[in-house]
């Protein structure tokens, strides 16, 4: 290509002559010229334009200016004749939403502004943005970073496509730009309109945009990459995904991390968001949610959001991917690992963008959809004494404390109990828990070590302690803790049972509790719906 001998030439005469000129002054500055060029020559050989180190925001840290402001300054001067001279206006519409322009400067914030232009594609590597582009909240701004007369990596200009749709879905008026408007942003312009069906082939594509921009074009190395992407069916706008976000979860986290959320998984998804407000109930808000056309949903809340969402979901094809945001997010911890209590939403995102699903059982309980288990004493006290106050003020800890308070009551009480349909048995426990999967801290679902949430049984873990003749239940805590099961063998005061469905009732209205939620019936029937649910799942989790 003959920008790039160019650029090799310029390096090697300025690299001579810094060697034989005998003023110093201008043998340092020639050297600088040879090193600025030989190291662009070096970018456009190995097609490496991170070489200019542009981040994000579109900022090229201080070191890497200093060492390209001789190219720079050449450069700018190029275009900035280019541009004044330039037949086309900065800005132009090419379809309803979307514009093309040359390099921004403020000078066309006002532009832009009056074109309600909420998002920037910036396909540019040796530029910076512009500083207004990483403070203004409300702008979206996206950088493929692109060397002159060159093509992006075929997953760099999906994630462009892919970008461009997600911003008009949310009625964001997109501007794509490069140094001139001439040739990179009008490869990505020609690919979205190619993508989103706008333009049949890329023959269509370059043509509309020739009508209105005149100067726009593609050397023969651009248009044969993109009519290769073109032929290869690569050019597709991604699969459309859902987010339902409760902004009140985990004190807001949501409101904390909806733009690292939607950036994240805007690079893979057609994405849609959807908020839920403080009423009806999160089921009623979901189940009027359209889900048609929708690969995966993404829960961003709690254990409770999570379970309202996955009651859409269950013996549907729609894979439901978990964004921890609640206090305990017992379900995240189960299919993300200990890494998802440390880092929560970074670690999520990752394990979605790895793409490893796996299906899981469900369970009804009286007609509520389980994910995670049902109980009764215990467990329900624990949930029931951690208020949202004081989750809002300790979190997590919130929980410990009431199990605290609840261990130390270890009431016992007289249940009738069913298994798999067969005779009801009278029994007398402080707990009874019912398990479709459970993290390790759910320390009295444990029976037998961690419940399988994929082989189509319930775990029942049955404690009845009695003083008089046992060890206080604060030592199966305890025990729990260290071994990660409970002591079966060795303690008269546990049970426990596989089974695919149970009954319990009492001699008055049960309270109980359902995957983190308060619930009250006159009786509890909980039958397990096997292979109902496809989730994301971390590569290292597997249950045996």
């Amino acid at each position: 290509m003959f920008i790039i001998k160019y650029y090799i030439l310029l390096s090697v005469l300025c690299a001579i002559a810094a060697f034989y000129v005998p003023n110093w002054y201008f043998s340092v500055l020639l050297a600088w010229v040879s090193l600025s060029l030989g190291a662009v020559s070096f970018a456009y050989v190995s097609q490496s334009p991170w070489i200019f180190r542009k981040n994000d925001r579109g900022n090229i840290p201080f070191y890497a200016h200093w060492l390209f402001i001789p190219f720079l300054l050449g450069a700018q001067i190029y275009n900035s004749w280019q541009r004044k001279n330039d037949t086309v206006p900065a800005i132009q519409k090419i379809e309803d939403g979307l514009f093309l322009a040359c390099r921004l400067f403020p000078s066309d914030i006002e532009e832009l502004q009056r074109l309600k232009v909420k998002a920037i594609l910036d396909a540019t590597a040796e530029f910076s943005g512009m500083n207004w582009s990483a403070d203004d909240k409300n702008l979206a701004y996206l950088n493929i970073p692109i060397l002159d007369h060159q093509v992006p990596k075929e997953k760099d200009l999906l994630k462009a496509i892919n970008w461009i749709g997600n911003q008009l879905q949310s009625d964001r008026n997109v501007v794509v730009h490069c140094a001139l408007g001439r040739g990179r942003s009008v490869l990505i312009m020609a690919a979205y309109l190619i993508a989103s069906g706008r333009a049949k082939d890329i023959d269509e594509a370059l043509e509309k945009i020739n009508s209105i921009r005149g100067t726009a074009r593609l050397n023969n190395y651009q248009y044969k990459k993109l009519k290769s992407l073109q032929d290869e069916g690569a050019l597709n706008l991604k699969q459309k995904a859902l987010i339902v976000a409760n902004p009140v979860a985990g004190g807001g986290t949501w409101n904390v991390a909806k733009d690292q959320i939607t950036e994240h998984l805007g690079q893979k998804y057609q994405l849609e968001v959807y908020e839920t407000k403080a009423s009806p109930s999160i089921a009623e808000q979901v189940s009027n949610i359209d889900l048609s056309g929708k690969c995966c949903v993404f829960a961003c809340g709690g254990d409770g959001t999570v379970n309202a969402i996955a009651s859409r979901l269950l013996n549907k094809d729609i894979s439901l991917g978990i964004i921890p945001a609640g206090t305990t997010n017992a379900l995240a911890h189960v299919f993300y690992g200990g890494k998802s209590k440390i880092i929560p939403v970074s670690t999520a995102l990752k394990i979605i963008t790895e793409g490893k699903t796996m299906t899981i059982d469900a369970a009804k309980c009286n007609q509520d959809t389980m994910l995670l288990a049902a109980g009764v004493g215990i467990e329900q006290k624990m949930v029931e004494g951690a208020d949202r106050d004081k989750k809002n003020e300790l979190g997590e800890l919130a929980y410990l404390q009431s199990l605290f308070e609840a261990l130390q009551q270890n009431d016992c009480e007289e249940y009738s109990v069913s298994f798999d349909g067969n005779k009801a048995e009278k029994i007398s426990a402080s707990s009874i828990l019912v398990a479709n999967a459970a993290p390790a801290t759910t320390l009295f679902a444990q029976g037998k070590g961690q419940p399988n949430p994929s082989d189509g049984l319930l775990d029942v873990t049955i404690i009845n302690t009695d003083y008089s003749r046992s060890e206080p239940v604060t030592k199966l805590a305890a025990q729990a803790l260290s071994s990660g099961k409970l002591d079966l063998e060795n303690s008269e005061d546990l049970r426990h049972e596989r089974v695919s469905k149970i009954k319990l009732s009492a001699k008055h209205p049960l309270k109980y509790v359902l995957d983190g939620e308060l619930r009250e019936a006159d009786q509890i029937t909980i039958k397990v719906e096997p292979q109902a649910l496809k989730v994301f799942i971390a590569e290292d989790i597997h249950f045996e």
